[in-house]
């Protein structure tokens, strides 16, 4: 583990994580006639983050993670991705100015 952070730590944020995939992709599945005007604006958000890089791959963004959990994107948040990314259960996907998480 890198500094003292705890596998309890890193498990908070891999649940983290996973609730705001179910989150973004619960929004993402439903009809667009189906929803409010709100869930609209994040819809086609979202269909604006995707690209060629991302296509078949669920991911998520910083915001999805604010958004949906709450969390705190720190500086002991970031150590703990650079973990999950060692041990190859997160990738990013970098392009367009936006950082996104693939999570495997």
């Amino acid at each position: 583990m890198k500094g003292h952070i705890t596998c309890d730590q890193i498990n908070v944020v891999i649940n983290n994580l996973n609730r705001a995939m179910m989150a973004k992709y619960k929004v993402r599945d439903q009809a667009v006639g189906s929803m409010s005007t709100t869930d609209k604006t994040l819809y086609y958000k979202y269909l604006e983050q995707e690209n060629k890089d991302t296509e078949g791959c669920y991911f998520i963004v910083e915001d999805d993670i604010k958004l949906f959990t709450g969390m705190k994107t720190d500086k002991r948040f970031r150590q703990i991705l650079v973990i999950l990314r060692h041990c190859r259960r997160l990738r990013e996907i970098r392009s367009s100015g936006i950082i996104r998480y693939v999570i495997y």
